[in-house]
C-alpha cells in the first residue's frame, strides 16, 4: 500500500503544480493585457488633448485670417471669403484622406 500511497501523493503533487504553473500564466497575462489597456487609454486621452489644442490653434488661424481680411473688405465679406476657404479646405482634406484610405 505504500506504493499506491507514494503514487498518489506524487499525482496530487504533480496536479497542485500544473495548477500554479496555469495560475501563474493566467497572471502574467493578465498584467499584459491590463499593461496594454491602460497604454491604449492613456494614448486615446493625449490624442484628445491634442486634438483639443489643435482645433484651438486651427480656429486662432481662422480668426486671425478673418481680422486680417476683415481690415481689407469689411467683416461681411470677410466672413464669407474665410469660411468659404475653410470648407473648401476641409473637403479637400476630406478628398485626400479617402483617396488614401482607399488605396490601403
Amino acid at each position: 500500500m505504500s506504493l499506491l500511497g507514494d503514487l498518489l501523493k506524487t499525482a496530487g503533487d504533480a496536479m497542485r503544480l500544473s495548477s500554479d504553473v496555469m495560475r501563474y500564466k493566467l497572471e502574467t497575462r493578465t498584467r499584459a493585457v491590463k499593461r496594454g489597456i491602460s497604454h491604449i487609454v492613456i494614448c486615446l486621452v493625449m490624442g484628445l488633448v491634442v486634438l483639443g489644442f489643435a482645433g484651438a490653434g486651427l480656429g486662432l488661424l481662422i480668426y486671425g485670417s478673418f481680422v486680417l481680411v476683415a481690415h481689407a473688405l469689411g467683416p461681411g465679406s470677410s466672413g464669407l471669403i474665410v469660411g468659404a476657404a475653410a470648407i473648401l479646405l476641409a473637403g479637400f482634406l476630406l478628398l485626400v484622406v479617402c483617396g488614401a484610405t482607399k488605396r490601403s
